[in-house]
């Protein structure tokens, strides 16, 4: 299935038999995953969640809030 996404290209899912399937994700640019199953809450079934995280945007937010935790840092001693 052809996806319109920021990180994807495209969802591929194939059975692999009685109970088990195959989820490939092509992704347009470095990625990691992040993947856990949510338990059943109230009316909703387990479910598998896959957060993805660019890479770059991810160094560059990084770096940022250490910046910020710098200047804190500097403004309490002031």
């Amino acid at each position: 299935m052809e996806v319109i996404d920021p990180f994807l290209t495209k969802i591929s899912l194939a059975e692999l038999g009685k109970d088990k399937v195959k989820l490939v994700l092509h992704k347009k640019k470095a990625l990691n995953a992040n993947v856990f199953i949510l338990k059943p809450y109230q009316d909703k079934p387990n479910r598998l969640v896959i957060d993805l995280v660019d890479l770059v945007l991810e160094k560059k937010e990084q770096e940022e809030r250490q910046k910020q935790k710098e200047i804190k840092r500097r403004g309490a001693r002031s």
